[in-house]
């Protein structure tokens, strides 16, 4: 549909991961500051915490951060245990029971740049404060149970377009098309609180839509077995990681599929290569549950990662 170009300054913030926890009552974030110039850089990282929605809420205050940059570097800054004591009023939840007039719990990290006391970039990230598990034979979320009943779309199942910016049930409203908000609303009064994007990276309008709606997305790694693809370990992961970065701070994310019809008939083998995938997902996120969307006879069960972790057959 388009290309977008964007001039940052040389020191600026890279991406932002944030990471709630309700079982320990704590956020933590991580920040990748760049600095790309050719001198050492002395910075302070700032955050503050604000309602996407007005209202009063005693945020907690978060630290500062003083870093001494490299030249011609990336640098990762990991700000860990900052308790949130707003109660589960404050919590993203999903629209489970459906309600109409349903209106989603989000919050701004705020973050700023200074160098020398003066700000050289500023980036803001909306989060919900949410926390899926798996348990063993169910999900949960914020510890309470739920059952998901999903729908599975993939790009060119929905429309004659081929991706889903150019699809009108997930743009925005225009015209006589109601848009993505009102889709997921439409799910959600028949009874569907989740779908799986098969092979599909959502566009940032359907994750936004999804957070304000407290509808569940299962995005699902490109790579796609059952004889279509050859496994090829440093681009299937490449991808998979690449589309977690996309979508992990958003709240509606349930947990991730990581390939399509993908696993041998015997997936917990040593020398099975999908396997890969599982730590590929542990590394870039490790807050959601995991699976593997397979073909009917594999079965269901857990398969074990290569180096730790494991994702389910669904």
């Amino acid at each position: 549909g388009h290309v977008r170009l964007a001039v940052y300054p040389a020191v600026h913030i890279t991406d932002v991961f944030v990471r709630p926890s309700v079982a320990n009552k704590s956020l933590s974030y991580e920040v990748w500051i760049t600095n790309a110039t050719h001198q050492e850089l002395a910075v302070e990282l700032k955050g503050a915490l604000a309602p996407w929605k007005p209202r009063t809420r005693s945020y907690p205050t978060l630290p500062k951060r003083s870093l001494l940059l490299p030249a011609a570097t990336a640098q990762r800054v990991n700000v860990e245990g900052i308790p949130w004591e707003l109660g589960p009023e404050s919590y993203w939840w999903p629209n489970i029971p459906f309600r109409e007039d349903y209106c989603a719990n989000l919050h701004w990290l705020r973050l700023a740049l200074e160098e020398s006391g003066k700000p050289v970039h500023e980036r803001r990230q909306r989060f919900g404060f949410v926390e899926y598990r798996e348990g063993p034979h169910y999900y949960t979320v914020n510890g309470g149970r739920f059952a998901s009943f999903s729908d599975s779309n993939s790009y060119g199942q929905v429309g004659e377009y081929d991706c889903w910016t150019e699809t009108p049930c997930f743009q925005p409203p225009h015209g006589s098309f109601k848009g993505c908000a009102e889709t997921w609303r439409r799910y959600q009064r028949i009874g569907f609180n989740s779908m799986r994007l098969s092979t599909s990276v959502p566009t940032a309008y359907m994750l936004e839509t999804a957070d304000e709606a407290g509808y569940m997305l299962v995005p699902e790694g490109g790579s796609w077995g059952n004889g279509t693809c050859v496994f090829h370990a440093e681009n299937f992961s490449c991808q998979l990681q690449g589309l977690i970065r996309a979508v992990r701070n958003h709240p509606c994310i349930a947990r991730y599929s990581l390939a399509n019809e993908s696993l041998p008939a015997n997936p917990g083998r040593p020398d099975c290569p999908w396997r890969q995938l599982i730590d590929a997902a542990l590394e870039t996120d490790s807050t959601r549950p995991l699976v593997f969307e397979v073909h009917p006879g594999i079965g269901s069960g857990p398969v074990p990662g290569m180096k730790s972790g494991h994702a389910f057959r669904m």
